[in-house]
């Protein structure tokens, strides 16, 4: 009797050490699971935000470059200035409306109204007395970006095709708050003191892969012209 319960107490204590070993094992491979998931979500969750800083910074860039008002005392100012290419940090450089180009986005609704905005007429004041209104479209130059082998520093975080529909209406800073959403300045009174005015920005930008869903950034602000 002795010898049989020794032995059987030698079993227990076998089947104890085996159960103890899965269960450590599992409590590893779930932790090894838990951890991995844990990091991938941080790096997705990084990613994110460095996409949403980037993105960020070059709604600004375009911004502040049409926060010029030079680009809107005279006609054609700003299709000049697009003919010469308007450079913009981590975009490169913004061109007139490139229709091509535009056109390997993949169809979706808002971008195939903007596409077909852009590919009318941009729309400026016609006499002193019209609305200070400017409405215009640009693409993102390519064409350097055959040589250095780097597209992301040419273009929208280095995708084939971006462009951007920009509506900008001149409005005067010492308005009420309410006919500054509403009212809008005539061309020829902003030209004559364009210091005292601001400018109102509606704003779509698409950029993507050729043939492949497009990404798009919407927007509205107002800023002080410089």
């Amino acid at each position: 009797m002795q010898i049989k319960l020794h032995i059987h107490k030698l079993h227990e204590s076998n089947g104890n050490a085996i159960l103890g070993g899965v269960v450590a094992v599992t409590i590893l491979a779930v932790s090894a699971v838990m951890l991995t998931q844990g990091y991938l979500s941080t790096l997705k969750f990084k990613s994110r935000v460095q996409l949403k800083s980037s993105l960020t910074s070059v709604e600004d860039g375009i911004l502040y470059a049409f926060s010029d008002k030079n680009l809107y005392l005279t006609s054609n100012a700003i299709k000049q200035a697009l003919q010469g290419k308007i450079s913009i940090s981590q975009v490169g450089k913004l061109t007139l409306f490139n229709s091509a180009s535009a056109s390997k986005l993949e169809n979706q609704i808002d971008l195939s109204r903007a596409r077909g905005t852009c590919a009318q007429n941009n729309y400026q004041p016609s006499s002193d007395s019209s609305p200070a209104e400017f409405i215009f479209c640009f693409s993102t130059d390519t064409s350097s970006n055959s040589n250095d082998g780097n597209r992301s520093i040419h273009t929208f975080f280095g995708v084939e095709s971006a462009f951007g529909l920009m509506k900008v209406t001149i409005k005067n800073k010492n308005d009420s708050h309410l006919d500054s959403i509403i009212k809008k300045a005539n061309w020829g009174e902003f030209k004559q003191n364009p210091d005292n005015f601001r400018a109102d920005f509606s704003y779509q930008f698409f950029w993507g892969r050729e043939n492949q869903p497009a990404f798009s950034k919407l927007g509205n602000t107002i800023r002080d012209l410089r």
